[in-house]
């Protein structure tokens, strides 16, 4: 296909036709609605684009001005307005190439799409910062095209592929997967000196900028060019020996691999993709809908790594029901024995099926597959974070209609088929003549009609065989017209549905009855009750349930492989566990007897209790136990939690919510909290008339939905505070904290105020109450840029903790001890404290924490080796996961140590690394994205290096960040971006006052000094080179002078300055 004069181009300077758009706030509006891609953009946003630092008084005045404006410009509709904001439907170069990129098997679309290019994107759009994410997606954008063109010509017409790789091995120097396309390409073309050429080049840049050797594929392709010229060049003839002979191919074994005996038909790129992207990443899955051919595509990606890695093994998961059976399915491909069955009471402890899979993928390198995955997807996550951890040569590759949305995945998401036309046929056209053919030898069909029926069953081969295979009785338009019906029409005649389902599930009941009929009738009662748990249960749930000592039924059930026993190593008590299909059978078996919701409520009456007993044991001495507890029966608690509610049992569930979400607001976790606020706070009124603990535990549940109500959901956060109120009133409260939480709570829109109720706190003669005022009034006066203040309090609190030996406040304040002796720049402290936080942090699964303070003892150990398991095996930052922005941290103080190290270039390309891949809005959101781009434009700036396009981004979000935080705005956040500002004048002499200036001010918010390029004591230093120190000392002296809250106010002002702009930032 070819592509017509757009309307709009912004992949230049802008134009609507051929025309230049006059006025640079005209321009930035047609860029950022046309990077929407049609989606609506509110008033808001586009006032923020158009007016970054300091917006108009009549904002949306001048806003529907400009729009009035810019319609003129543009076909009548194309610009409208609708609830949702302005919307922008146009065709655009943009939007052409957004088209091309779904065409990925069409190189007439890819090249015309490259020929939209008219100049340099965003270059007609400085200061705004549009520019920049024109600039990058236009980027982005192009080297997908470029990739596409590519690897599709690669094979076919290595001439005509080489220019493209060559401008996408520029744009992307470090990008192995595509320069390894380029040395097959030049090794084609008969250029094998070209290719050795570009090999070493980029060998080079890893070493130089990640510190990293070229990829097994690309050494393995390095050592054939190397052969293969040394046999050109090899002119003596002999007579070849017996190592001569010998194949050198690694064999590798395959277990599950299939072959097929027809074709996999526009895939293979999609094969050269993926196989590519499993040398890169540990993690790959295929994504997309039933009958995409994901499971074909796997096997023949699988057959692509056969002799290049030891073993294959490839698990077919749709047959497999329950999580547990996932570690079976792997142990018998394997050739591994479940030892279950036959362990008798009294053998010792038996290493778990799943430990011993993992043990055996460890042995050897390995390419694992698991295909359809999604109706197993939370156990499957959770057994590929596992053998991923345990099994460091080993890759996944998975197949699924959901992601995995585990830590390092790398999703691809094959399109499907492309139709094409009668001229040039489309792998969809070519996969139904194929099998039409093979239906019915003598077919021949309309290319059109074809075309349309491709095209209306989407592309999906699975539809496209089957209508392929209905040829055999059906005409073209007879499918056609039934399609307009059902989809029906595509079902082969007699089909039953899934024969096989019915026989495997008949076999795995009649399995578990043979065992049932074995059973006392005691042992079935307590088998029954049991399949009611969710996960695991413990002896005295199990008894509880049942009314009666359930001890010597589970060794009955456990003795006919029902129930699986184990010791855990934490709490020291046995735990019990079904298989899923084994408690379906119980479940099922209870539900006809009718007694499911009487022995629900058992199970629910003894989650009440056993809350109750525990919430006191989650503080003081005791609490690393009852942490325990309370995370091993988690998901009992929050099955019974549920059921309380749909039942309007309020006792149970206020009990059992108070322990699990205090709990879990230690963890900083607040999901559950959000999922079930509204059901919680409909419970009828029944703590008012509560005592002892069952009142501290309501009332602490709804501090829970207090603290999370108040910064997400106001209305919840109220009605949560009155009903404390109410408790309160009545003197029901026996946990003074809940009293001290409720005045914080209330006072929390005014900051001074919090403080004063804080204080308060920090003096109560109660310990548990004063420990966490002090706690809570550091992290306060730390926000507040108050760090030696916040230190005080901290240290106040870490000896209070240690007196009341509760583990949790006594680790967090050295904690928040390391963090704030870090911002200081006391390193000796922080390293102290550092190391004296670890053990409580991993005994109470405190996981991000340890992450963030790992990573801090890294940094300031100067540690490569203690920094690496931070980030990933990769070599560059990945942004596809939950973790993203912490691994972009640890990429940051990578970039910190090969700057320490002397290599300027190399930690200053993983510092942009670092901040570039924080790739979406929702990532930049947060506040270690903007320590990040603090550290890496501060790094520049110390480097007289200033990255203006990033100098731009801070700034911005600098003012932004003020603007909305107001007074609760984190001072040492904002005060290391204001750190990081200030040093574009060291540089740029139009600007090194307002630097200097900047510098002075700042330098009373505590910005955070974690990263060495955000210490204080280099900047000053810096500043001195460059100022003099008359001038640093009278800029200081200056500052000093002001309010706290008049070097606030200067900060904005001096970051508003037009002079920035001027000097082209």
């Amino acid at each position: 296909m070819s592509f017509a004069d757009p309307i709009l181009r912004v992949l230049g300077p802008i134009r609507v036709g051929e025309t230049p758009v006059s006025g640079e706030r005209a321009r930035v509006l047609l860029a950022v609605l046309a990077l929407a891609q049609g989606e609506p953009r509110s008033p808001g946003y586009l006032a923020d684009e158009l007016w970054p630092e300091q917006p108009p008084a009549d904002q949306r005045g001048a806003l529907q001005a400009l729009v009035s404006r810019v319609r003129r410009l543009l076909p009548a509709g194309t610009l409208t307005l609708e609830p949702a904001g302005y919307r922008l439907s146009i065709d655009s170069d943009l939007s052409r190439t957004h088209a091309a990129l779904r065409t990925p098997q069409d190189p007439t679309a890819l090249r015309d799409a490259l020929g939209l290019w008219s100049g340099d994107p965003g270059s007609d759009l400085d200061p705004f910062p549009v520019a920049d994410d024109l600039a990058t997606h236009a980027r982005d954008t192009r080297i997908v095209l470029l990739r596409s063109l590519g690897t599709l010509l690669s094979g076919p017409d290595p001439a005509g592929a080489r220019g493209f790789l060559n401008e996408l091995c520029a744009l992307e120097p470090l990008s192995q997967d595509d320069h390894l396309t380029l040395i097959r390409v030049l090794d084609a073309l008969g250029e094998p000196a070209a290719a050795l050429a570009t090999f070493a080049s980029l060998r080079e840049r890893l070493a130089e900028q990640l510190g990293t050797d070229p990829s097994p594929a690309l050494r393995a392709e390095h050592a054939r060019l190397l052969r293969a010229d040394s046999a050109a060049s090899d002119v003596e003839v002999r007579t070849p020996t017996a190592v001569d002979t010998l194949d050198l191919t690694p064999v590798t074994v395959c277990m599950g691999l299939r072959g097929f005996a027809d074709a996999l038909i526009g895939r293979d790129a999609d094969v050269h993709t993926l196989e590519q992207a499993l040398h890169q990443h540990r993690l790959v899955t295929i994504l997309g809908p039933g009958g995409l051919g994901k499971t074909r595509l796997a096997q023949a990606v699988a057959h692509s790594w056969r002799g290049q890695i030891s073993r294959i093994v490839v698990a077919e998961l749709a047959g497999v029901r329950s999580a547990e059976d996932l570690p079976r399915t792997l142990a018998a491909l394997l050739g591994l024995r479940d030892n279950l069955a036959d362990a008798r009471v009294g053998d010792a402890p038996r290493l778990d099926l799943a430990e011993r899979v993992l043990a055996a993928l460890a042995q050897t390198p390995t390419l694992l597959v698991l295909d359809n995955c999604e109706h197993l997807i939370d156990a499957v996550a959770a057994w590929s974070a596992d053998v991923l951890g345990a099994c460091p040569e080993l890759r996944l590759l998975a197949t699924s209609r959901s992601p995995l949305l585990v830590p390092g995945e790398r999703v691809y998401e094959p399109t499907p088929l492309a139709s094409g036309d009668a001229e040039m046929p489309g792998p969809a056209l070519l996969l139904f003549a194929e099998r039409a053919r093979a239906a019915r030898p003598d077919a021949r069909f309309d290319p059109v009609l074809v075309t349309e029926l491709c095209e209306r069953l989407d592309g999906l081969p699975l539809a496209i065989e089957l209508a392929a295979a209905r040829t055999r009785v059906l005409t073209l338009p007879q499918i056609l017209g039934g399609l307009e019906h059902s989809l029906g029409v595509l079902d082969p005649p007699r089909s039953g549905g899934n024969r096989i389902a019915p026989d495997r599930h008949r076999t795995l009941t009649a399995v578990i009855g043979w065992s049932w009929n074995l059973l006392t009738e005691r042992e079935r009662e307590t088998y029954l009750v049991c399949s009611l748990f969710p996960d695991g249960f413990g002896l005295p749930a199990a008894s509880s349930a049942l009314g009666r000592d359930a001890s010597e039924d589970l060794e009955g059930l456990v003795l006919q492989s029902l129930v699986r026993a184990s010791e855990d190593p934490v709490t020291g008590t046995m735990r019990f566990r079904m298989l899923e299909t084994i408690r379906e059978f119980g479940t099922a078996e209870l539900a006809l007897r009718g007694d499911t919701d009487a022995f629900r409520d058992r199970i629910i009456a003894w989650a009440e209790a056993s809350a109750l007993e525990l919430l006191p044991r989650t503080d003081g001495p005791e609490q690393a136990q009852g942490f325990a507890l309370v995370r091993l029966e988690h998901d009992t608690f929050m099955w019974a939690l549920r059921g309380a509610l749909e039942r309007g049992n309020a006792h149970a569930a206020l009990a059992i919510f108070g322990l699990v979400s205090f709990y879990q607001a230690r963890l900083s976790i607040y999901t559950d909290a959000d999922g079930l606020a509204a059901a919680i706070l409909a419970l009828p009124r029944v703590e008012r008339n509560y005592t002892g603990v069952r009142a501290n535990a309501a009332g602490l549940g709804f501090v829970v939905l207090g603290v999370f109500g108040l910064f997400d959901d106001l209305r919840t956060g109220v009605t949560a505070l009155t009903r404390i109120r109410k408790m309160l009133d009545a003197g029901a409260v026996t946990d003074r904290r809940i009293e001290a939480f409720y005045r914080m709570l209330h006072g929390s829109a005014a900051p001074d105020r919090v403080m004063t109720v804080l204080h308060t706190m920090a003096e109560d003669p109660e310990p548990q109450v004063a420990v966490y005022g002090l706690l809570l009034a550091a992290q306060l006066a730390e926000n507040a840029g108050r760090a030696q203040e916040a230190i005080n309090f901290a240290l106040r609190a870490e000896k209070l903790a240690r007196v009341l030996g509760d583990l949790w406040t006594l680790t967090m304040t050295r904690v928040v001890l390391a963090q704030l002796t870090s911002e200081v720049a006391d390193i000796e402290d922080s390293i102290a404290w550092a190391k004296l936080a670890l053990p409580g942090l991993t005994t109470l699964g405190l996981a991000e924490n340890r992450r963030h303070i790992l990573w801090l003892l890294a940094i300031y150990t100067e540690s490569p080796a203690e920094l690496e398991p931070l980030i990933t095996d990769e070599p560059s930052p990945h942004m596809n996961s939950t973790e993203e922005d912490f691994r972009s941290v640890a990429w940051a103080g990578r970039a910190e140590l090969a700057l320490k190290n002397g290599e300027r270039a190399r930690g200053l390309e993983q510092y942009r690394l670092a901040e570039r891949n924080f790739a979406t809005p929702i990532a930049r959101a947060y506040a270690w994205y903007t320590m990040v781009a603090s550290g890496s434009l501060a790094a520049h700036g110390l480097a007289r290096e200033p990255e203006l396009a990033m100098f731009r981004r801070l700034r911005t979000r600098a003012i932004a960040l003020q603007r909305i935080g107001g007074i609760h705005t984190d001072m040492p956040v904002w005060g290391s971006a204001l750190l990081a500002v200030s040093t574009l004048g060291l540089s740029t002499p139009e600007v090194s006052d307002l630097s200097l200036e900047l510098f002075a001010v700042c330098r009373s918010f505590s910005a955070r000094q974690e990263l060495p390029a955000l210490r204080y004591s280099v900047h000053e230093a810096a500043h001195v080179e460059v100022a003099g120190p008359e001038a640093v000392a009278r800029a200081l002296t200056a500052a000093d002078a002001l309010s706290a809250r008049a070097r606030v106010e200067r900060a904005v002002a001096i970051l508003r300055d037009p002079r920035w702009r001027a000097a082209g930032a």
